[in-house]
């Protein structure tokens, strides 16, 4: 019984060990026979009392932490971004729409409501004389 509580000990606290750790830093693994005996059982024990957990070291990930890795914004979040500026801009970004289409506004006199559909949402725009501007953006 004695045994096998050193075992589960000793599988216990070199899973501990390995947690996290790289492979440089993982310590040698006990064969089989020094876990049962009680010699390699007290060998280990100040080790592992001594021992002071290492704190996890933070380098940079090449691919995490550069702004590449980080997850690019949408069409979408994109033509939203342009909301109060010129829909010009926002066609040089995104590219053409599918279809664009325009009709009178009931809102502004002289003024033409804009409708381009890009692939899942509409960009509408007021366009007067001088410029056409976004003024927000519609699910499809």
């Amino acid at each position: 019984m004695k045994k096998i509580v050193l075992l589960l000990c000793a599988v216990l606290l070199l899973g501990l060990c390995a947690c996290g750790g790289t492979p440089e830093e993982a310590p040698p693994a006990a064969s089989p026979a020094a876990v049962g005996s009680p010699a390699a059982a007290e060998s280990e024990a100040p080790a592992a009392a001594s021992a002071e957990p290492a704190a996890p070291s933070r380098e940079p990930s090449p691919i995490q932490d550069t702004p590449e890795a980080q997850e690019a914004p949408t069409p979408r979040e994109i033509a939203e971004s342009y909301v109060g500026r010129d829909v010009e801009a926002l066609i040089a970004e995104l590219g053409e729409p599918e279809a664009r289409e325009y009709q009178d506004s009931c809102e502004k006199p002289d003024t033409q409501d804009g409708f381009l559909d890009y692939e899942g949402f509409t960009v509408v725009t007021s366009k007067d004389s001088d410029r056409e501007l976004v003024q927000r953006v519609d699910d499809r």
